[in-house]
C-alpha cells in the first residue's frame, strides 16, 4: 500500500506526497523486465524472447527503474488519489524530490486541482425514509407453501383451469403449417402462473377443462434466440390432458422431516421465519443506506466539475455498452426497444453522472470532516474476512492485494463505506411502508422504465419452457 500524505495549499489545490513501497516497485520492475524482453533484440536470443536477467545485464538497473516509473507512474498516481479520497479536476503536476534511493521505493509529489469543498448539512437534522419490515407472515406462508409442495398430492379438479392449477399438456408449434423441431412436448407439466409456458399459452389454457384442444397464435420477435421462430407468426396446437390442484399436507413433525433437514415443525417454521427476517432486514438496511446517501447529496451545497461529469458519463456509457454486449445487444438495439434516441440516452447518462458525483463528493467531504481514515490494519481485516468467507488462503490473499497495488483501490472503497456507516448512524430515520408490487410496477410504467433483458431469459417473454417435459427436454 502506498503512503500518501495530503497538504491543502488552498481551497481547491492539494499537494500529495506519495511513497511507492519497495514491494510494489519490485512487482512493477519485474513486469517491465518482461515487457522490455519482448521488445529488445540481443544476439543469441530469439526476437521477443530475451529473458529478464539478460535485459537487466544489458541495460542496467537504473535504466529499468526509469522505464518502470515511466510506465507505471500513471497507475500509481490514480491509485494514490482514489485511496486518499480525492477527485482531481485537472492533470497533476508531478515532481520527484531529490535524494531518494530508487532501490528502496519511489517517492513523488503531485500538485492537483480539486473541487471546492462541499458545504454539508447538519446530519442529525436529516430525516431519511427507512422502510418498515413488511408483512412477515405473508412471506413465511409463501416459503412454507413452496417447501410443503414436495409432500403435496395432485388431485383432479374436474373444473376449468385457473391460476395456480397444475396442468399436463401436449403441444407442438407450427410455422407456415410445418412443425418446428425443438418446440414440442408430450406430457409437459406446468403450474399456471409460474411462467414455464408462454404467456399466450397460459392465457389460453385458463378457463378450459381436461380434454380441450386449442390452437393458439403467437408472434415471435425478431431477436428470438431460436432462428426457426425469430420474427415468425406461429400456431401452437395444444391438448390439455389434465387439470389438477396440489393439495398440501398439514405441517407436522413427520412432514417437516420429509421436506427438510429439521426434526420438528417448530424448528422448520423458526428457520424459515429467521431466514426471511434476516433477508428483509438486510434489504431494508440497504435501502436506508441508499436513501441516506441521496439525502446527504441533495442537501449538500456543491457544484459538480464538468471535467469529472464528462469523465463519469463516458465511464457509464462504456459500462452500459459492455452490459448490453454480454446480453447480445447493441446500444442501437437497446434504444430501439426502449423507444428513445441517443440524445435521450446521453442526457440520462449525464444526469446519472452528476448524481453519482454529488453522492461521491459529499461522502468524501464527510470522511474528511469526521477524520475518517483507513489504515493498513483495516485493509488486512477486510481482506481476511473476505478470504475466510470464500475459503481462500488468508496470507496469500493479503500478499496478493498489497503486492499488486490494489490495496489503495480497496482503501478508497472502504473510506466511502465508513463514511456511509457514520452517515446512517447519525441521520434521523423516518419509518415508512414499502410500496406494494402493484404500486412499484405502476411507478415503473409511469417513469417509462425499460429494463435490459437477456434474450431467452424468463423475463424476455419468448421462452416456451424452462426445464424438461415428462418425455423430453424442450426449449424454444
Amino acid at each position: 500500500m502506498m503512503k500518501t500524505t495530503i497538504e491543502r495549499l488552498d481551497e481547491t489545490t492539494l499537494k500529495l506526497d506519495v511513497e511507492v513501497p519497495e514491494n510494489v516497485l519490485q512487482g512493477a520492475f519485474d513486469q517491465t523486465l518482461v515487457m522490455m524482453g519482448r521488445e529488445l533484440n540481443l544476439p543469441g536470443f530469439r526476437p521477443g524472447k530475451v529473458p529478464p536477467q539478460a535485459v537487466l545485464a544489458r541495460l542496467g538497473r537504473e535504466a529499468v527503474v526509469s522505464e518502470t516509473i515511466r510506465v507505471h507512474l500513471d497507475d500509481w498516481y490514480r491509485a494514490a488519489v482514489i485511496g486518499a479520497g480525492v477527485r482531481p479536476v485537472s492533470q497533476p503536476e508531478i515532481e520527484f524530490p531529490e535524494g531518494d534511493a530508487a532501490s528502496a521505493g519511489v517517492r513523488f509529489q503531485a500538485k492537483i486541482e480539486v473541487p471546492a469543498q462541499p458545504k454539508l448539512p447538519e446530519l442529525a437534522t436529516l430525516e431519511v425514509d427507512k422502510p418498515n419490515i413488511p408483512g412477515l407472515q405473508t412471506y413465511v406462508d409463501q416459503v412454507m407453501e413452496a417447501t410443503l409442495r414436495g409432500a403435496g398430492t395432485l388431485k383432479d379438479t374436474g373444473a376449468a383451469a385457473k391460476q395456480g392449477d397444475e396442468v399436463v399438456v401436449d403441444f407442438r408449434c407450427l410455422v407456415d403449417g410445418e412443425e418446428v423441431s425443438g418446440a414440442a412436448a408430450t406430457g409437459y407439466q406446468a403450474r399456471i402462473g409460474d411462467g414455464r409456458l408462454l404467456g399466450e399459452l397460459e392465457e389460453a389454457i385458463i378457463g378450459t377443462a381436461a380434454g380441450t384442444e386449442l390452437e393458439v397464435p403467437v408472434t415471435f420477435p425478431d431477436d428470438h434466440p431460436m432462428e426457426q421462430l425469430s420474427g415468425k407468426a406461429a400456431t401452437f396446437v395444444l391438448n390439455v390432458r389434465s387439470v389438477q390442484e396440489l393439495v398440501l399436507p398439514e405441517l407436522t413433525d413427520d412432514v417437516a422431516k420429509q421436506v427438510s433437514e429439521y426434526q420438528t415443525a417448530a424448528e422448520l417454521t423458526d428457520n424459515i421465519t429467521g431466514s426471511i427476517t434476516e433477508r428483509l432486514e438486510g434489504e431494508i438496511s440497504g435501502i436506508f443506506r441508499g436513501n441516506a446517501v441521496a439525502a446527504l447529496a441533495e442537501a449538500a451545497e456543491l457544484t459538480e466539475p464538468e471535467a469529472l461529469v464528462q469523465g463519469r458519463q463516458q465511464e457509464l456509457y462504456a459500462g452500459l455498452k459492455q452490459q448490453l454486449g454480454q446480453s447480445g445487444l447493441t446500444v442501437e438495439q437497446y434504444l430501439d426497444r426502449s423507444g428513445r434516441d441517443s440524445a435521450d440516452l446521453f442526457a440520462e447518462l449525464e444526469k446519472s453522472a452528476r448524481d453519482d458525483l454529488r453522492r461521491e463528493l459529499s461522502l468524501l467531504a464527510l470522511a474528511e470532516q469526521q477524520g475518517i481514515s483507513i489504515g493498513e490494519a483495516d485493509l488486512v481485516q477486510e481482506i481476511t474476512e473476505h478470504a475466510q468467507s470464500t475459503g481462500q488462503d488468508v496470507d496469500a490473499s493479503v500478499a496478493q492485494v498489497f503486492n499488486s497495488g490494489r490495496a489503495d483501490l480497496l482503501r478508497g472503497e472502504l473510506l466511502i463505506q465508513r463514511a456511509i456507516d457514520h452517515l446512517v448512524a447519525t441521520v434521523k430515520p423516518k419509518f415508512v411502508d414499502l410500496p406494494t408490487a402493484e404500486e412499484a410496477a405502476a411507478e415503473a410504467a409511469a417513469n417509462n422504465e425499460v429494463p435490459v433483458v437477456e434474450p431467452g431469459s424468463e423475463a424476455d417473454g419468448d421462452k416456451i419452457v424452462a426445464e424438461e417435459s415428462a418425455t423430453e427436454k424442450t426449449e424454444a
